[in-house]
């Protein structure tokens, strides 16, 4: 039987509290494991099938960001979550042998594993810097500001080289962000490719005049976060 469990976030910052309502993300035929927040306040949830979920407040979705089970050995072993960083991007929790909880005796001790959104390929490059992208742009890291301009100019790149210039084109539309469109539309021109350069400069100019006509506000969108940290 499959669990269908629900959840309410209240926030007690200001002077009049306010509620969400959320459903919670359990794999079909798994039960709740683990429930808590990161460092950043934000809701998380494992399952009984190992699937870590973290809730993205900016687009208002579950994401499963981490499978606890490829950290153990045996079916009958379990990884236990004491605290979920988003900042550092790593989850920190004990390997049970045999069960899903620590015991007390021997004193359990403590590792860490890399916190990162699940893509398809991902022994290829290209699927490594979408996560990475994906994951920064989700989550509340720091200090990874060079890393994702350096992360989404890869990408670009790796596109033109494979001659898939509508591609390309696309991921700079979907970042939105005018640093990083002038940077590919150098890219373009050094490589020749007149009519991605053409596309390119059209989309820095509608930037420029959406960023001149519209006023800065705190609701963003989510690939849109980092264009304000790195200015």
């Amino acid at each position: 039987m499959d669990m269908c469990l629900g959840l309410i976030l209240v926030d007690f910052s200001g002077l009049i509290p306010s509620s969400k309502q959320l459903d919670c993300p359990i794999s079909p035929e798994s039960t709740l494991q683990w429930l808590g927040l990161t460092d950043f306040g934000n809701p998380a949830i494992q399952d009984s099938m190992g699937i870590l979920s973290l809730y993205v407040m900016n687009s208002n979705i579950w994401v499963p960001f981490c499978d606890t089970t490829k950290q153990v050995t045996n079916a009958s072993d379990g990884f236990f979550i004491t605290a979920v960083f988003e900042s550092n991007q790593s989850v920190r929790g004990v390997r049970c042998k045999g069960s899903m909880y620590p015991g007390f005796i021997p004193r359990p001790t403590q590792s860490e594993i890399h916190l990162e959104a699940a893509f398809a390929e991902m022994d290829t490059e290209k699927a490594q810097l979408e996560a990475n992208l994906f994951t920064w742009s989700s989550l509340n890291v720091e200090n990874v500001e060079r890393k994702y301009k350096e992360n989404a100019m890869k990408l670009f790149s790796l596109a033109c080289q494979n001659n898939l210039d509508l591609r390309a084109f696309e991921l700079m539309t979907m970042l939105n962000n005018p640093v990083l469109v002038t940077l590919a539309m150098k890219y373009a021109t050094n490589a020749d490719k007149k009519r991605l350069a053409e596309k390119l400069l059209s989309l820095a100019s509608t930037l420029r005049q959406s960023s001149a006509e519209t006023p800065a506000t705190n609701q963003n969108f989510v690939l849109d976060i980092h264009y304000l940290r790195m200015n």
